[in-house]
Order: C-alpha cells, then structure tokens, then sequence
C-alpha cells in the first residue's frame, strides 16, 4: 500500500478488491453450485465491513506509520471476542477480559505515540476503525461458511465490497487513471497476494476454526510488516512503539488463548455403517438445528454413559433394530462449533454384511455423497470415507483405522 502511494488510499482499496473479483471470476463461472439457503442480508453486511475496513486502514497508513497502523488494525481478535459473546454464545474468562484491558493499553499507548511524534491521531483512530470492521467481516464470514461453499461466499463478497469502493471513489471525485506502470503493477499485485491467497485462505479456515482463532493467526503480520517497512522505506521503531506493540499482542493473545468459552458443548456419537462400497444414512427430520440435512445415525451422549453404550441406544432407538456390535472405540472424534452451539462426534464404524432395510434412510455409494447435503462438522469424516477404495467394506474398515 505504501509502495502504490502515487494513487490515492481510496482508489488502492477499489483496485485491490476490483483486481481480486476478475481473477477469482474464473473460478466462481466454473463451480459447482450448491441447493444450500444463502443469507443476501449477510453477504450484504460482509461486503460492506470488507469494503469499510480496506478503506479506514489504507486511509490510516496516509498518516501513520506501518508499525502502528498494522499493530492497531489487528486488535481485531479483541473486537471479534466482544462480537462472539453474542453471536456464538461464546464468553470471556477472566483471562480474557484481562486481555482486552491489555489490548486497550496497548492501543492508548499507541495513540500517545502517534500524537507524541507527529501531533496526528488520524492515522491510529482511522486503523482502530479498519479492526472493528475486520472483526464484523470475520463474524459474518463464520455464520456463512457453515452454509456456502468457499467461491460462493467470497467471490459476492469481494463483488460487493468492490462496488462499495467504487461508489466512495466516485462521490469523493477521484480518478483511476493516471498512474505509473509501477503503481498498477502494485494495485495488481495486492488483489493477487494478499486478498486472493491471503484474505480467501482466511475465509477457508472460517468453516473450521473460530472467527477469533483465525483473527489471532494474522498476529505475525505487524512484526513481519514493520520488519519490512524498516528494511524497504526506512521507518524506524520507536521505544513507545514497541512497549505498546508488545502490550497489544500480549492483550491479543491472552485472548485468544485462554479468553473464550464456548456456552454450550455436546458429545454426540454416530456410526459409519459400511457394506460393501456403499454406507448408510438418513435425514434429520422434526428438529430445529440443521432439518433437512442427511447425515450418519447416532446422538447425543447422556450424562453418565460410555461412548459405545450411547451408540447401542442411539442405533436401537433410531433404526429400530437390534444389532450386533463387538464393543469398539471411535475411529475418528471430530469437533466444530456452529454459531449457537459445540459438538464433538465420535464416529464409530460398523461393517454389515447385507443392505438391510434400517429405517429412516437409504443405502449410498460412497463416491455418491457428495449429491447429499451433511452439516459441516462431518466434512472431515466424508473426506475419509470418499477417499478409500470401492473394493469391500473391509479394506473401508482397514483404511479409516489408519
């Protein structure tokens, strides 16, 4: 951003999303759509927070340094923590509240830097601003992914915030041409680099890691930002830069770390039957989390029950049919947390020796999944079970214990 300084913040956030759209409109022409509900009012809301946090940090670095505008910009798992207590029932620990006075600390500091050495708060005020905007793009990136694939949640996304950009571009009077070679060389490259490959691995991650989680991993991109910008543009680091550098991080990740509490877990058990090259399932019916959605026989765990006696109820209650089962232990225990809840599965494999009739379900290829719509947190286990060879349930059997 600061090497494309000829054009003006504005016009560098407009290219790096516009850019990014026509190199990701291949991708999203090619893919296969999913029956999945999508939520416009969301990928509204997550098009603008893109489009508003690109445009307040960018502005940011026009009046502060590239230590402090990236320190202060990624305070954001922080904001995302307060954002979490509501959206995904998640709470703060004393630890984590701890963090977020650290994190606070830190910021002042930082602000008393920016009005020390150069009499100019915008810079610091304006990166703060891009946070709380980040935190709201990762919040909503999270509700969405559990329900769109990754092209379609970030190619509208990246759409939207580009036509955002344009119209505070064109209301603001700038232009988009006139530039050196070299600065649309940049433009390019930021909507290459650090959106197509940084800002979408993000956006993948979303579906299986929590918003405040993936908001703490881009912690290395203040110390590798300010290493760079002290080797390329020659900006020092002051000592009041670094006291409040290690106090936002500390805050961060104290966060991050030990900070947040999920209201709700669930132990869940569930099991592959297998025969042959087909496995069963059945759909979720009469239920107000995820209705409609296919998915592996089983359930939640009582208080008090071994993991193998609850899969022997679940399967008696639900297939309505006895069957006999060797005691066993999971093959796989998967955990993910959906916006109002945590579950942990523990997936169990049972190899029949026909295609009985089992109830509620039918008998699928393994190769055939794909046609039918899981709830994410059996991503993992579908992987496994596309991947093994058609031959037997045996070798099935063989392969998912390895």
């Amino acid at each position: 951003v600061k090497l494309s300084g000829e054009a003006p913040s504005l016009v560098i956030a407009f290219f790096r999303m516009f850019s990014a759209s026509l190199i990701l409109l291949p991708l999203f022409i090619l893919r296969n759509p999913t029956k999945r509900k999508r939520n416009p009012t969301w990928l509204l809301v997550s098009g603008i927070a893109l489009a508003l946090h690109f445009a307040f940090w960018m502005s940011s670095l026009q009046h502060t340094s590239v230590a402090v505008s990236t320190l202060l910009v990624n305070t954001s798992p922080v904001l995302v923590s307060l954002f979490s207590y509501f959206a995904f029932c998640e709470r703060l620990t004393f630890t984590g509240i701890s963090g977020v006075f650290l994190a606070f600390l830190g910021s002042g500091l930082l602000f008393w830097n920016d009005l020390c050495s150069l009499g100019d708060w915008r810079g610091a005020t304006l990166a703060l601003a891009g946070a709380s905007m980040l935190g709201l793009y990762l919040i909503t990136g999270r509700i969405l992914r559990q329900e769109m694939s990754l092209i379609e949640y970030i190619y509208p996304t990246y759409v939207l915030a580009t036509t955002a950009l344009a119209g505070v571009v064109w209301t603001q009077g700038l232009s988009l041409f006139g530039f050196s070679a070299k600065t649309y060389l940049f433009l390019l490259l930021l909507g290459l680099v650090p959106q197509c490959v940084g800002h979408t691995a993000q956006n993948w991650a979303l579906k299986y890691l929590s918003a405040t989680f993936i908001s703490t991993l881009v912690l290395s991109e203040p110390i590798i930002a300010t290493v760079l910008a002290y080797w390329i543009l020659s900006e020092t680091i002051g000592t009041l830069t670094l006291v409040g550098g290690v106090t936002v991080g500390a805050g961060i990740f104290l966060v991050a770390r030990w900070g947040i509490t999920s209201g709700q877990q669930v132990e869940v058990v569930a099991a592959v039957l297998c025969n042959q090259s087909k496995v069963w399932i059945q759909q979720r019916r009469d239920t107000d989390h995820l209705e409609g959605y296919w998915e592996f026989p089983g359930g939640k765990k009582k208080s008090g029950e071994l993991l193998f006696e609850a899969l022997l109820r679940e399967l008696d209650e639900e297939l309505h049919d006895k069957l006999r089962l060797e005691p066993q232990d999971p093959f796989l225990t998967q955990e993910y947390t959906y916006p109002d809840r945590r579950v942990r599965i523990h997936f169990f494999l049972v190899e029949l020796d026909s295609e009985q009739f089992l109830g509620n379900g039918t008998w699928v290829g393994m190769d055939q999944l794909h046609k039918y719509r899981f709830p994410p947190a059996n991503d993992l286990v579908l992987e496994k079970i596309k991947s093994l060879d058609r031959d037997s349930s045996r070798q099935a059997k063989t392969k998912l214990a390895q």
